[in-house]
């Protein structure tokens, strides 16, 4: 035999054939054919494990299908909800501290009640006027600025979260209602959060006295003027509905009305 001739190697068939000759045959056919049998079973497993974990998967897939379908359906029902339990055009929000009923009454009491004893505070320290009343009108006017750019920064966040959504032009506006309220709800729960931080603007030297009195006075505008500005539809006091008074310092609105 030539030193560079290989010995041929046998496959499953000729061993099964070499079987038919003698006793080793038979022995490499048996072995063969336990190999092959292993390699059914393995490649049997495998298959099960893959039917397993696809069916695994198929179920995990359904869940999650019917758990957005129900996330969506709450997101629906709370929009319909806050439609109805909270204020969105005309519906008034029941039991709430800012409904429409409960600033209007906010804005009589502060005028009635409070006004009165801080007016009295002011003209006893030879506070002007004029001053007191344009420091007050500013105030209002400030939160409603700030209220409207506020917003505005809430509709454009709902509308970028909801961009592209199977919602409807209706359902996404009763969302900025119902993110507006929230946040509404919020600024009146932080009433004594914003007297501490409030800054009093003015460049008149007011004695220390005199000016804690007007910083709880503007804060107190502020606040309020927030959450009437934060009303659907906003709110401020009605500056042509002022009755005349023999009492100067008696300059507040009847009511607050909508603005326009």
């Amino acid at each position: 035999m030539d030193e560079h001739q290989t010995t041929p190697v046998l496959d499953c068939q000729q061993i099964t054939q070499v079987s038919n000759s003698d006793d080793h045959g038979k022995y490499l056919s048996s072995s063969c054919q336990e190999c092959h049998k292993i390699k059914q079973q393995h490649e049997q497993r495998l298959k099960q494990m893959e039917d397993f974990y696809q069916n695994k998967l198929d179920e995990q897939r359904a869940v999650l299908k019917q758990r957005e379908k129900e996330l969506r359906s709450i997101k629906d029902r709370l929009a319909a909800d806050s439609a109805i339990s909270l204020k969105t055009g005309t519906t008034e929000r029941r039991n709430s501290p800012v409904s429409n009923s409960r600033l209007t009454e906010m804005y009589q009491h502060f005028k009635l009640l409070q006004w009165p004893k801080i007016k009295d505070q002011l003209k006893a320290r030879k506070m002007k006027l004029d001053d007191v009343k344009a420091m007050i009108q500013n105030s209002f006017k400030k939160a409603l600025a700030d209220m409207k750019e506020k917003r505005k920064q809430i509709e454009d966040v709902i509308s970028l979260i909801e961009n592209g959504s199977e919602l409807s032009p209706q359902k996404i506006k009763e969302y900025k209602q119902f993110a507006i309220q929230n946040y509404q709800l919020s600024q009146y729960k932080k009433k004594n959060e914003h007297q501490k931080a409030y800054k009093l603007e003015s460049a008149a030297p007011y004695s220390e006295e005199v000016e804690n009195i007007l910083t709880s006075l503007l804060s107190e505008c502020y606040w309020m003027s927030s959450l009437w500005a934060l009303n659907n539809p906003p709110l401020q006091p009605n500056w042509d509905s002022v009755v005349p008074s023999m009492d100067r310092w008696a300059f507040f609105p009847q009511d607050l009305a909508e603005v326009k």
